[in-house]
């Protein structure tokens, strides 16, 4: 595991392009296919 210090410039990041969003979504894609994957982030924009 890297340090925490490694890590945060990663975590301000990302908190940063995410603080103003009105919402989240978290996918697990493992088991889909690239078919499946394609559609599903269509659907998802």
């Amino acid at each position: 595991m890297a340090k925490v210090e490694l890590k945060q410039p990663v975590v301000d990041e990302i908190a940063g392009k995410i603080k103003d969003a009105k919402a989240a979504i978290l996918v697990d894609y493992r088991g889909l296919t690239v078919e499946q994957d394609t559609v599903l982030r269509k659907q998802l924009r």
